[in-house]
């Protein structure tokens, strides 16, 4: 790059200074830039190296007392900005130094020609007072560049040295930028011409090399490789501009700017030509992750090698630049979450704070550094070294979620190249395509890219083995073809090493799996944990289903439902704002739920929250899982997950139903490697009181659609502990004469605390027969199942209470068909319509020495605090009185069985309002 800017050398680069006078607007009245072959003609071939680049122009005047003209300002800076893609390469060419360059030299001439004969790189004339002496011939030398630009050209009038500093522009398009700043005031300059050479070695400018400019007798032979010092665009644009900005110091504030484009010799706009037979061809492009196997983090490496022999040839032309790079890699090599894992990334006002000269993360942070960068080119000794920074998502040029910021500093040259790239994930699959347009016109001969390897690495590798291509397309500046070439890379490991499948449904389906309780006691309240993980290597997770043991229960009481509008709340904002203000009143909130994504040993943990909310595809409650998705830098809003919390409505045993589990989002596959669920609301979670072994149970279905049985052992403890004294009561209510049909009502009061009842067996006196003339309508099951049964089949009403809910759950009691002889009894139990649980009591009815029996084989492992069945009588008794029931003292017998194996049996008085004096018997 140096060398590129050595060439716009040409022009501004005499730091002119004008006489004093009165303050007036300074300018060229006149300038002009050439492109010349050796004959004098216009240079316009692409590629190819001037014979010489000349830069003409004359300062604007005004006339002083005596009516002469003068120049109407002493100028003070002036700049040149060459054409873009003009490029010089002063790598081979001898320096002056500066010792030399400020040599006393020739007094009578006013000339230091001091500086080595071979140093020599163009001619310049000034013109200066009087306008009637012809101007002043001067030789232009390479001097030793000072840190900080990418060359030094310097000249003498009257022995006053003129200093031409060249540097890079670090804007687009990364033009040489030639001038001279703080001239002196000491000779006023009308103006001048400047010719730099296009091949210094060239003999035909012996006879005006150093001092052979004033001395044509001298010899002035140069002993120079044959290399070109001066190398036209390779891109067929035009006209191009020739920039200039200068001021003055009487008003050095005021900057004065213009441009001249390029021109033929009628003074005709024309461009640079014959692009079509440019060549353009990488020597070797090399595009492959760095590591073989498969599942795991992985690093990149990209390589491009040139050989431009008209480069460096003064009889040839140079090849195209580069102007646009495309990689797309293949179908499984995707970004990887874990990289988020202390990444940060680079804002526009921290990128323009990179300069040259900066030290690491004085602009771009350190942390958002994902990728280093090495450029060799043969136009500079010195390597260029950068970085690609992420960008900050969406708030970038390109106004994505994934750009990069490629970064490139030669700090002994002052060059900085600062570029925009584009990351585009396909939405599906994650397949990434990654591409850098408009670089600058520059020849390099080497470039790596280097993204590193390690647990954080940007990239995960395919999950099977196999070749994979990775394409790369090179578009050049001439406009013509791209080269396509794809490069081939082998997976030929496992994630852990060894043998790997050859394709995904191959893959492994295994998952470690565990649930339960941090402190399984029974009866007792507990947070309640479940972990699921898969290996690198493995399946990924789609859904899961979990069917927690039965009696495994919670407090829904006091907890209430996040809202179907506060979740789709939650689901439409950015993930900051939803992780300070969470959409869901706290009130509702359960536990954590935490999923890790990516792969390798150090994934990235995604914290969620799990909230309790309301009917959900058919069940009667919900699990919604709300992680705002802020990973490192980005922010990809909130994602919703509802679990469908299902109960069987005779065991009470809930099977919650995930929705899937996202797989891919913005085109990043997520990867997802832990869920890890903590549902810790105090006094939610309670404990079986049944101490058999029990178990979690579920499925777990990969992306792929493969089926895995989960299961994990659950049992608690100290049921020993765990009272059972329920309180049971039975009353009549009809005629209480011998054919009276009645109607009944039990009471079942348990104690706060104890085992909760698992069956029941009610045998009631020989009193209470069974009245089959009224066993009319009946609800089959088929009806049942399908909600419809008949109204006739109604024949009671039952309620019960539970601590664990704000509402009674109640309904009817019908008489279904059954296996039996006798019809069933069921209690359809019901919650509101906003928390709609059902459960059903199946009563078995027979008779057992003529007298009626009632057995509830199966009672939920759930705390009841009150339970009621009230049966109809009169047309609809389902119990008819073998004799006047006053007459005797009737007692039924219940046999009850807690859930933790305890039994109790009691005696209660069937009694009836209507017998006032009733006698009464002994307990047995």
């Amino acid at each position: 790059m140096r060398n590129l800017a050595i060439t716009l050398l040409a022009a501004a680069l005499i730091a002119l200074a004008g006489a004093p006078g009165a303050a007036a607007e300074i300018g060229f009245k006149e300038v002009d830039v050439t492109f010349t072959d050796p004959d004098g003609n216009p240079a316009f071939q692409s590629g190819s190296h001037a014979f010489s680049i000349t830069t003409s122009f004359a300062f604007t005047t005004k006339p002083d007392a005596n009516l002469d003209e003068i120049p109407t300002e002493p100028v003070k800076d002036l700049d040149f900005g060459q054409i873009e893609g003009l490029a010089g390469d002063a790598t081979t060419m001898p320096t002056c130094t500066t010792r030399e360059f400020l040599g006393s030299g020739d007094a009578s001439t006013g000339n230091s020609f001091t500086c080595p004969v071979d140093s020599a790189v163009g001619t310049g004339l000034v013109q200066i007072p009087p306008l009637t002496f012809p101007p002043q011939a001067v030789a232009i030398y390479n001097l030793e560049a000072p840190r900080g630009y990418a060359a030094r050209l310097g000249f003498k009038v009257l022995g006053i040295p003129i200093v031409l500093l060249v540097s890079v522009n670090p804007e687009p398009p990364f033009n040489i930028i030639a001038g001279a700043s703080s001239n002196p005031q000491t000779i006023p300059v009308y103006g001048a011409e400047i010719t730099i050479w296009g091949d210094p070695s060239d003999p035909r400018h012996d006879e005006n090399r150093g001092e052979c400019v004033v001395s044509p007798a001298t010899s002035c032979e140069a002993n120079l490789p044959e290399r070109p010092f001066l190398t036209l665009p390779r891109a067929c644009l035009g006209p191009l501009e020739t920039t200039w900005a200068m001021n003055s110091w009487l008003d050095p504030d005021n900057v004065v700017t213009g441009a001249v484009e390029t021109h033929d010799e009628f003074d005709v706009p024309h461009g640079f030509e014959e692009c079509d037979t440019l060549g353009f061809g990488p020597e070797e492009i090399g595009a492959a992750p760095t590591t073989n196997r498969a599942e795991s983090p992985s690093g990149f490496d990209f390589t491009i090698e040139i050989e431009d022999e008209g480069l460096i040839d003064p009889k040839g032309r140079a090849d195209s630049d580069l102007k646009k790079a495309v990689v797309t890699l293949p179908e499984g090599l995707t970004v990887n979450p874990a990289a988020a894992n202390g990444l940060d990334a680079c804002s526009a006002e921290e990128l323009a704070r990179e300069t040259a000269s900066s030290p690491p993360g004085d602009g771009c942070p350190d942390a958002s550094r994902v990728a280093d960068v090495k450029v060799e080119t043969p136009l500079l000794d010195e390597l260029i070294e950068g970085s690609i920074f992420l960008a900050e998502p969406f708030d970038n040029p390109l106004g994505t979620l994934l750009a990069g910021y490629l970064v490139l500093k030669q700090p002994e040259r002052g060059i900085v190249v600062k570029l925009v790239g584009a990351i585009e994930t396909d939405p599906s699959t994650g397949r990434i395509t990654a591409s850098f347009d408009e670089n600058p016109q520059f020849p390099f001969s080497r470039l790596e890219v280097s993204f590193p390897g390690g647990p954080r690495a940007a990239l995960t590798t395919p999950q099977s083995c196999g070749t994979y291509g990775i394409q790369t397309e090179l578009y050049p500046w001439s406009g013509n073809a791209p080269v396509v070439e794809t490069d081939e890379f082998e997976i030929t490991e496992a994630a852990g090493g060894g043998a790997c499948p050859g394709s995904n449904a191959a893959l492994p389906l295994a998952a470690d799996f565990d649930a339960g309780t941090v402190e399984p006691l029974a009866g007792r309240h507990s947070a309640f944990v479940m972990n699921l993980r898969r290996e690198d290597g493995s399946q990924r997770f789609r859904r899961v289903t979990l069917n927690p043991p039965p009696g495994l229960t919670a407090k829904l009481a006091g907890t209430p439902p996040c809202s179907d509008a506060a979740l789709a709340k939650a689901a439409g904002r950015k993930g900051i704002t939803e992780q300070a203000s969470p959409s869901c009143p706290s009130a509702s909130r359960l536990g954590s739920v935490f999923a890790a994504a990516g792969s390798g040993p150090d994934p990235y943990w995604a914290p969620g929250v799990a909230y309790l909310a309301g009917p959900y595809k058919g069940a009667p409650l919900s699990l919604a899982v709300v992680t705002p998705a802020v990973a490192g830098p980005f922010d990809l809003g909130t994602i919703v997950t509802r679990v469908a919390l299902y109960i069987d409505p005779q065991t009470a045993r809930i099977s919650a139903v995930s929705d899937p589990i996202p797989h891919i989002l913005e085109g990043i596959p997520l990867d997802v490697r832990t869920v890890s669920v903590r549902i810790d609301k105090p006094q939610f979670t309670l404990n079986p009181t049944s101490c058999d072994p029990l178990g979690f149970d579920g499925w777990l279905i990969s992306t792929l659609g493969a089926q895995l049985a989960l299961h994990s052992r659950f049992q608690v403890a100290e049921c020993g502990r765990l009272g059972f004294r329920p309180r049971v009561s039975l009353r009549l209510f009809g005629p209480v004469r011998r054919g009276g049909y009645q109607g009944l009502r039990a009471v079942v009061r348990p104690r706060p605390g104890d085992a909760n009842v698992a069956s029941t067996v009610v045998r009631f006196p020989r009193s209470a027969f069974v009245a089959q003339e009224h066993i009319r309508t009946v609800c089959t099951r088929v009806q049942f199942a399908a909600d419809a049964c008949p109204p006739g089949s109604i024949y009671g009403r039952a309620i019960a209470r539970s601590p664990l809910l704000d509402y009674p759950l109640q309904g009817n009691v019908y008489l279904r068909s059954s296996d039996n002889e006798l019809p069933d009894a069921l209690a359809d139990l019901r919650g509101p319509a906003q928390q709609p649980i059902r459960v059903e009591l199946a009563i078995r009815n027979d008779s057992v020495g003529g007298a009626l029996r009632n057995t509830v084989q199966v009672v939920p492992d759930a705390p009841v605090s009150y339970f009621r069945l009230d049966l109809f009588g009169k047309g609809k008794g389902l119990i008819v009185n073998s004799r006047n029931i006053c007459t005797n003292a009737n007692r039924a017998t219940i046999s009850l069985k807690a859930q933790n194996g305890e039994r109790r049996i009691l005696r209660p008085m069937v009694a009836n309002s209507r017998c006032k004096n009733q006698p009464k018997a002994k307990r047995p």
